[in-house]
């Protein structure tokens, strides 16, 4: 059920890039998981396969390839880029992105932290509070709307994150994949 497109380019010698694209993202999930939905793409925090991201950081030293899994509000996508020798690894990494993430669960609490900080600081900005007014309005709070806040980070679950990346990542089968470049 895969559908593969490839443009070959001549604009930049030696590059690949890679989209992945399947109809469905955060849109299929209500509003109480709208944070957990929305926040997919952390599950790459963890690496792939049996290695944490900073093994796997170091596993590909010396290699030009990577993959990182999104999830928008109709559809989830994996993007990609490798130079032209390092083309079979994109292919394995976009492989563990569908069949292998890695929990760690370190990874996931740091990051936490860091959000928690980052949406602290954003609330002493006064121009914070005219954009969530201005969007209150224009979108009559709704949920999906407005920006995540310290208080939302407790509708985040790790665990649900990762049940539904499994599910919007379940098979690659209703994907389209785009290959452009130098192949």
């Amino acid at each position: 059920g895969i559908k593969v497109r490839v443009k070959q380019t001549d604009y930049a010698p030696n590059q690949i890039s890679m989209t992945a694209v399947s109809w469905g993202g955060s849109s299929l999930y209500p509003n109480d998981e709208y944070f957990c939905a929305g926040n997919v793409d952390m599950v790459s925090l963890g690496g792939w396969g049996t290695f944490t991201a900073t093994q796997l950081n170091k596993k590909l030293s010396g290699i030009q390839a990577s993959v990182n899994p999104s999830v928008g509000d109709r559809v989830e996508r994996l993007g990609g880029s490798c130079v032209k020798k390092d083309f079979e690894t994109l292919l394995q990494l976009t492989y563990l992105c569908f069949t292998a993430p890695h929990r760690d669960d370190e990874a996931f609490q740091s990051t936490m932290a860091r959000l928690q900080d980052a949406l602290k600081n954003q609330d002493l900005n006064p121009q914070t509070t005219l954009r969530d007014s201005v969007a209150s309005v224009l979108y009559n709070n709704k949920v999906r709307a407005k920006r995540m806040r310290v208080e939302d980070l407790s509708k985040i679950s790790y665990d649900r994150i990762l049940e539904i990346y499994k599910e919007r990542y379940a098979t690659a089968a209703d994907f389209d994949f785009y290959f452009v470049g130098d192949l």
